[in-house]
C-alpha cells in the first residue's frame, strides 16, 4: 500500500504548557454538575455529613402557602433571605400539614403527633394534654434554655404549648378583644425584638427558641416598604416575614453562633385565596392551605443547595430535630426523621419515601358549624379527600386539584380510602382533649341551668365520619357570608352584620360560630339582654365553653347583675380551672361588692396559675390598695418590680402608698422612675404633682400640671379625663 512502512516525519516537541487551569476547569464543571444533581436529588453516591448543633431556632411563618415564596418558584420576590438560606441548607420542595389550623399544625410540630394522637384538633377550646412531651420538655430535660415569642392569641399559654419553656412571651395589647376574636395579635418587629433581646442575654449557653410570626394570617396589613412593594398584600405579609427572619439571622451571625444553630422555618398552614371558593383558610384541605413552605439551614453543618422533592408532613420535624441534636429517650411519634433525606439524596427516589403516605383534616366544619368534617391522604401522585362526595385527585399534573377523577378511577379511589383509614387504625381511639367536663363539673353547670352540659356528657360529637351532615362544598359561599359579618363586627358596623348574622342563625339554628359571631356583635352594640340570651343558645351547641360563661358574666356585670356574673365565671373555672381571665373577672366584682378576702383569693389563684405576668400582680395590689391593706399592697408591687423592671404601673402605686404612709419623698422617687419607663403616665404626673405640692415645691408642681394638661390634649378616655380634669382643678387652685 501507498506510504506503508514509511517512517513520519517527527512533529514538533510542543513547548510545555502548565496544565493546573484545565484541571481547576475540569473540577469545577464536574462539581458543579455533582451540585446540580444534588440539589434535584439524583444519583449521589456519598453520604453527605450532619454535624450535631449547639442551638435551635424554630421559626413558623402563620398561613403562609409555600408557593407564594420564591424559592419555592414563586414569581414575585417575596422572600429573598430565605431564597438565601435555601440556597445554604435543605429545603423540603413538597411539605404538608395536618391541619389548616394553627393550634392543631403547632401542637404537630412540636410533638411529632398526628391531631388524632395529641387530641388537639382546633383552635380555641381544646389543649395539649399536660403528659404529651414537646420539643421544650425534651431540651429542657437537656439543660437546655427554652423560649417561645408568639403573636397571636390563638396561641396562648392556656392552650398548652408552653409546658417546657422557660420563658413563653405571649402577652398581646387588647387580650380582652382577644376572648371574642382569636385573631387578635400583634406585629411580627415586636416579636422578633423581644425574641433578639432575650438571645441577647441567653446566648452564651445551649438554647431551644422558638419565633411564631402571624403577619401572613388575615387581615393582611404589612409595614412599609413592603405595602407598596407588592400588590397584593399577602405577598406583602410574607416578604415582611422574611425580613424578620432577616434580623434574626444576623444576629445570629453577630453573635458567633450561627455555624452552631440549626435554623428551621416552617409554615403552619396555607392561605386559599380564593381558590376553591375559600376566601382563607380553616374549611378546606386543599394543596392551598396544607402545603408549606420547611427548610432547614446550618452553615458547615449540612448540604448546601439541597433541594429534597420526597413528601414529607410537619410531623416529621420533632423526629427530625430529636435525631439531629442527638435528644436520648424521645417518645415514639407518628413522623420520620428526615436526615435520610439530607445524608443521602438519592433516598427521596425509593417508593418507601416517594409514596409515603401523609394525612390531614378539618374537623371545624363539624366541631363549629354541623357540617361534615374533612379528612384527606396523599400517596405518591394521588390524593383522596373523604367528605359525603370524596374526591380524588392527581396532583402532580393537577396540583389545583380542580378535576376529581373519582368515577373515572374506583380502583385508586379504594386503595386511597383505605390508606386514610390506616391512619385512625394506628392512632387506636381517637383524642379530643376538650377541657373536660367531669362529674362534678357537669352538676355544677346543671345547677345554673346549663342543661345541655348533661346531655353533652354520652354525646357523640366528636366522631368524625357523619356523612350524612352537609357537604363543606355546598356550604363555602354560606360560610363566606359568616366570615364577611365577623369582619363588620371587628370594624364595629354592627348595623350591617348583626342582619346578616339573624338570617344565618335562622337558616341554621345549629351553626355554633354563627350565633357566636351574632353574640359578640350584641354585646359590641351593648344589647346585653341579647348577649346573654345568644351566647347561651351556643352553649346548647358547645356546653365546654368556658369563654361563653366568661362573656356572659361581662354582659351581666353591665346589667348590673353581679350576683350572675359570679355565677357564670364561676362555671367558666368548673370546665377549665386554669381560665385565668374569669379569676381576673371574679376578683373584681368581689371586691366592687365589698369582698376583699375572696377577691383576693381569686386573685391570688390566678397569679399562681400565671406568676410570671405583671398585670394579673398589678390586679391583685389594687384590691389590696382598696381594702386598705397597704404593706400587704406594698409588697405585691414591689414584686412586679422585681419581675419586669420595667412595668410603669406598679412605681406609680408604689409612690401612691408612700404618700398615703406620710413618706412623699421616697413617693417621688417612684413617680420620677414610672415616668422615666413611661412618660406618659398620666396618673403619676398627676399624683407627682400633688407630692411635690406637700412638700411645698409649688413650681415644679405647676410644671408637671401643665405638661400633663398638653400631653393630654384631644383625650377621650373617660380615666384620661377624669385625671385632667382634677389636674385642671388643682392647676386653677395654685394660679388662684
Amino acid at each position: 500500500m501507498k506510504g506503508v512502512g514509511k517512517k513520519r516525519p517527527a512533529r514538533p516537541v510542543p513547548r510545555s504548557r502548565p496544565r493546573w487551569p484545565w484541571i481547576a476547569l475540569l473540577v469545577i464543571v464536574v462539581l458543579g454538575s455533582a451540585a446540580v444533581v444534588l440539589r434535584r436529588q439524583r444519583l449521589w453516591p456519598f453520604e453527605m455529613r450532619l454535624r450535631a448543633p449547639g442551638n435551635l431556632v424554630l421559626v413558623t411563618l402563620d398561613t403562609t402557602r409555600a408557593d407564594h415564596l420564591s424559592c419555592y418558584g414563586y414569581s414575585a420576590r417575596t422572600t429573598p433571605n430565605l431564597d438565601r438560606l435555601a440556597q445554604t441548607g435543605v429545603l423540603f420542595e413538597h411539605a404538608d400539614s395536618v391541619a389548616p389550623l394553627t393550634l392543631p399544625a403547632h401542637t404537630s410540630m412540636l410533638t411529632g403527633l398526628y391531631p388524632y394522637n395529641h387530641g388537639v384538633r382546633n383552635n380555641g377550646d381544646f389543649y395539649l394534654p399536660p403528659d404529651v412531651p414537646t420539643l421544650a420538655t425534651l431540651l429542657k430535660r437537656q439543660g437546655y434554655r427554652t423560649a417561645a415569642f408568639i403573636s397571636a392569641f390563638v396561641l396562648d399559654s392556656r392552650y398548652g404549648l408552653a409546658q417546657g419553656f422557660d420563658v413563653y412571651e405571649d402577652r398581646l395589647e387588647g387580650k380582652e378583644r382577644a376572648l371574642q376574636d382569636f385573631d387578635v395579635e400583634r406585629k411580627g418587629g415586636q416579636t422578633m425584638q423581644l425574641a433578639l433581646q432575650w438571645l441577647e442575654s441567653n446566648a452564651s449557653k445551649p438554647f431551644f427558641l422558638w419565633v411564631h410570626l402571624y403577619d401572613p394570617h388575615e387581615s393582611y396589613d404589612p409595614p412599609q416598604p413592603f405595602r407598596e412593594e407588592f400588590t397584593s398584600l399577602y405577598d406583602g405579609e410574607i416578604a415582611y416575614a422574611d425580613s424578620l427572619v432577616a434580623e434574626l439571622d444576623a444576629s445570629l451571625e453577630d453573635r458567633g453562633i450561627r455555624d452552631r444553630t440549626l435554623l428551621v422555618i416552617a409554615g403552619d398552614h396555607g392561605e386559599s385565596l380564593g381558590e376553591h371558593e375559600e376566601e382563607t383558610h380553616s374549611i378546606f384541605v386543599y394543596g392551598a392551605t396544607v402545603r408549606v413552605p420547611v427548610m432547614f439551614s446550618m452553615p458547615g453543618g449540612m448540604p448546601e443547595g439541597l433541594r429534597v422533592e420526597a413528601p414529607v408532613s410537619l410531623v416529621d420535624l420533632f423526629s427530625t430535630i430529636v435525631e439531629m441534636m442527638n435528644i436520648p429517650g424521645a417518645p415514639q411519634t407518628d413522623g420520620r426523621s428526615l436526615v435520610p433525606l439530607m445524608r443521602r439524596p438519592r433516598a427521596g427516589a425509593e417508593p418507601a419515601w416517594r409514596d409515603r403516605p401523609l394525612y390531614c383534616e378539618s374537623l371545624f366544619p363539624k366541631l363549629y358549624l354541623r357540617w361534615a368534617p374533612l379528612r384527606a391522604v396523599e400517596a405518591g401522585q394521588w390524593k383522596y379527600i373523604e367528605s359525603p362526595r370524596p374526591e380524588l385527585y392527581r396532583i402532580d399534573n393537577d396540583p389545583g386539584e380542580t378535576l376529581n377523577l373519582l368515577a373515572s378511577s374506583p380502583g385508586v379511589a379504594a386503595e386511597m380510602k383505605t390508606k386514610l383509614a390506616s391512619f385512625a387504625a394506628a392512632g387506636g381511639t381517637e383524642r379530643f382533649h376538650r377541657a373536660a367536663l367531669d362529674d362534678e363539673t357537669i352538676a355544677k353547670l346543671a345547677g345554673l341551668g346549663y342543661v345541655a352540659a348533661a346531655a353533652y356528657a354520652g354525646s357523640p360529637v366528636e366522631s368524625v365520619g357523619d356523612t350524612d351532615l352537609p357537604d363543606p362544598k355546598d356550604k363555602i359561599a354560606f360560610f363566606n357570608r359568616i366570615r364577611e359579618a365577623q369582619k363588620q363586627i371587628r370594624g364595629r358596623r354592627f348595623e350591617t352584620a348583626i342582619p346578616m348574622l339573624e338570617r344565618v342563625v335562622a337558616s341554621e339554628p345549629d351553626n355554633a360560630v354563627a350565633l357566636l359571631f351574632l353574640a359578640n356583635g350584641y354585646l359590641g352594640m351593648e344589647d346585653y339582654g341579647r348577649a346573654i340570651a345568644t351566647y347561651r343558645r351556643y352553649l346548647e351547641l358547645v356546653p365546654q365553653s368556658a369563654y361563653a360563661h366568661h362573656w356572659i358574666a361581662i354582659a351581666a356585670v353591665r346589667l348590673g347583675d353581679r350576683e350572675r356574673a359570679l355565677a357564670e365565671e364561676e362555671a367558666a373555672i368548673a370546665i377549665d380551672r386554669r381560665f385565668v381571665d374569669s379569676y381576673v373577672m371574679k376578683g373584681g366584682v368581689l371586691a366592687s361588692m365589698g369582698r376583699y378576702a375572696e377577691a383576693v383569693k381569686a386573685l391570688t389563684e390566678a397569679v399562681e396559675i400565671d406568676p410570671d405576668n405583671a398585670g394579673l400582680m398589678n390586679d391583685l395590689g389594687a384590691v389590696y390598695m382598696e381594702w386598705g391593706k397597704l404593706r400587704e399592697a406594698e409588697e405585691t408591687f414591689l414584686a412586679i418590680t422585681r419581675l419586669d423592671p420595667k412595668y410603669a404601673p406598679a412605681y406609680t402605686s408604689l409612690g401612691i402608698i408612700r404618700v398615703a404612709l406620710g413618706d412623699p419623698e421616697h413617693a417621688i422617687d417612684y413617680f420620677n422612675r414610672a415616668l422615666a419607663i413611661s412618660p406618659v403616665q398620666n396618673e403619676a404626673r398627676f399624683n407627682l404633682a400633688k407630692a411635690l405640692l406637700s412638700l411645698r415645691r409649688v413650681d415644679e408642681a405647676r410644671r408637671q400640671l401643665a405638661l400633663l394638661l398638653e400631653q393630654t390634649k384631644g383625650a377621650r378616655n373617660q380615666r384620661v379625663l377624669a385625671i385632667r380634669g382634677a389636674a385642671e382643678e388643682l392647676l386653677a387652685q395654685l394660679s388662684g
